[in-house]
């Protein structure tokens, strides 16, 4: 009975995230070139994302599940690719909590330990680091412009703990 409950929350989760980034995928990005990670998502449904007020050449996004009519999506990822230093940084926002939860766990699950929480300006925020990664998270409400209706917003930035170091570490 046990096995078959597993099978079946194991088949569920598969079909729910399916269509989306498994943690380890997103993390994975970090280590790719802008084609491979274009490739990669887009096998997955993102689409490439212009923001037409964005100056930032170093900057690339990419929406899943993008409305045609406004600017909304299910997600939103970026993929940041600094040159001049040769850093990678990727972050992804998303809105669903099944998907935050899943994320939580398998940040946890491959060694990730909590080194930082804060609330600031109505925001929660957790850093996490294993040997060589950092992932950043922040958790946010925030109102849809369309529908004027309350949603969290669950934002996960995966960097080198150099970068961090360098670049975000209060």
């Amino acid at each position: 009975m046990k096995l078959l409950v597993t099978l079946i929350l194991s088949i569920y989760s598969t079909i729910s995230f399916s269509q989306n980034l498994t943690f380890e995928e997103f993390i994975g990005l970090r280590k790719k070139n802008l084609a491979d990670v274009e490739e990669s998502l887009s096998m997955k449904g993102w689409s490439l994302y212009t923001d037409e007020n964005s100056t930032n050449d170093d900057l690339v996004i990419f929406a899943y599940r993008r409305n045609d009519y406004n600017k909304h999506a299910d997600s939103f990822l970026s993929y940041y690719n600094y040159e001049n230093n040769n850093s990678k940084r990727v972050h992804i926002q998303i809105r669903n909590k099944q998907i935050y939860s899943n994320y939580i766990a398998r940040l946890k699950i491959n060694g990730f330990k909590l080194i930082k929480n804060a609330l600031k300006d109505n925001e929660i925020e957790k850093v996490y680091q294993n040997t060589k990664t950092t992932v950043s998270i922040v958790v946010s409400d925030e109102i849809n412009d369309s529908t004027l209706k309350p949603f969290t917003n669950y934002g996960f930035s995966v960097m080198s703990n150099n970068e961090y170091e360098l670049n975000f570490k209060d």
